[in-house]
């Protein structure tokens, strides 16, 4: 309970997704510890000690999940640094570039949507803000390893 409380959104979707691949027996239990002990480590890492740096991060973050889509050059610029030292902190900090974040957080986004409501594939793509369908299941499948319908009829058995 204390991790989803804690924890940024990327670190529990990994975690749910290691705990559904373990029930499965997609993979090994050596396999799934050794993962859990790497994410609880990138976790403890990932708690800055600067409260400067993790306000920047804080701000990043959300200017990333925001429905606006902006570029990482002006979510930096917002956040008073360059780039590329955005780029640095943030992957050093979460483990993914801020663009495998938003695409995360989006991912994180279109399975609460499958799961809640009646929306088509096609209209989640586009209130996601998706260039097209076919562009979100080809992301959906990267991130989740099934394509948005094949996750639907796997969460409803």
């Amino acid at each position: 309970m204390l991790l989803t409380q804690v924890a940024d959104g990327w670190y529990v979707d990994y975690f749910e997704m290691l705990m559904d691949r373990s029930l499965r027996g997609e993979d090994g239990e050596f396999w799934v510890r050794g993962q859990i002990y790497l994410l609880l480590d990138r976790l403890m890492q990932s708690n800055p000690q600067n409260p400067e740096k993790e306000s920047l991060l804080r701000k990043a973050r959300e200017l990333l999940i925001d429905d606006q889509d902006l570029p990482v050059r002006q979510i930096a610029k917002l956040c008073g640094v360059s780039e590329s030292g955005l780029r640095s902190s943030f992957t050093a900090a979460y483990g993914c570039s801020p663009l495998q974040y938003r695409m995360q957080s989006k991912i994180g986004r279109a399975k609460y949507l499958l799961e809640s409501t009646d929306l088509s594939v096609y209209d989640i793509a586009e209130q996601l803000r998706f260039y097209d369908e076919a562009y979100f299941c080809k992301m959906f499948r990267k991130y989740t390893g099934c394509s948005p319908k094949k996750y639907l009829q796997n969460k409803s058995i």
